[in-house]
């Protein structure tokens, strides 16, 4: 099942950028508003570019009717907007994934929408340590909020789905590892 092999195979690239030194700081009590303002630019740069690559495979396809509602570049906008950062100040990443089709994409959505998950926790964190909130620097991380669980399972169904109607499923996994080692690489670029 794409799944498992998704969880199994992309588990060390997926430590590898928890244990990242920039994102490691979120849920300690060091994060401070220039640190977390680092943060959210880091995603924004690259989460909008990957979101740019793959809308073209995803935006009127069957298997993600819901694509545009699951867009985290709009709720980084807001963050950034929130801390009076201006998007065209900021770098963005040039060395993202190959996506050339809707396995790739398939893979490096399966990256963006995982980080849903541990956004809540994040969210919860970052306004006790720096008072942001949903609605003031932390829509990104809040994410879907409440229905967080039910997002991702509905994402998992997709992608099942999906897999199913697809011989060869490595790309999937391939571009999974490929967006977890990029994102990690564009943490730690100096910028």
């Amino acid at each position: 099942m794409i799944l498992d092999r998704l969880k199994n195979d992309t588990v060390y690239n997926h430590k590898l950028l928890e244990s990242n030194v920039l994102l490691s700081t979120l849920m300690t009590d060091q994060l401070t508003v220039d640190i977390y303002k680092k943060i959210l630019s880091k995603f924004f740069t690259y989460f909008l570019p990957i979101e740019e690559k793959i809308t073209p495979f995803l935006q009127d396809n069957a298997f993600i009717p819901d694509f545009t509602r699951r867009r985290k570049a709009i709720l980084l906008t807001d963050d950034l907007h929130h801390y009076k950062i201006a998007e065209n100040t900021l770098e963005f990443c040039q060395l993202l994934p190959e996506i050339k089709n809707v396995s790739q994409a398939m893979g490096a959505l399966y990256v963006l929408e995982g980080s849903s998950l541990g956004g809540r926790f994040i969210s919860k964190k970052v306004n006790e340590t720096i008072g942001a909130t949903p609605e003031g620097g932390a829509k990104f991380y809040h994410g879907y909020g409440a229905e967080t669980g039910s997002y991702w399972k509905k994402f998992c169904e997709y992608l099942l789905s999906y897999a199913s109607n697809v011989s060869d499923q490595s790309e999937i996994v391939e571009t999974a590892n490929s967006t977890f080692l990029k994102l990690n690489s564009w943490l730690d670029h100096k910028n």
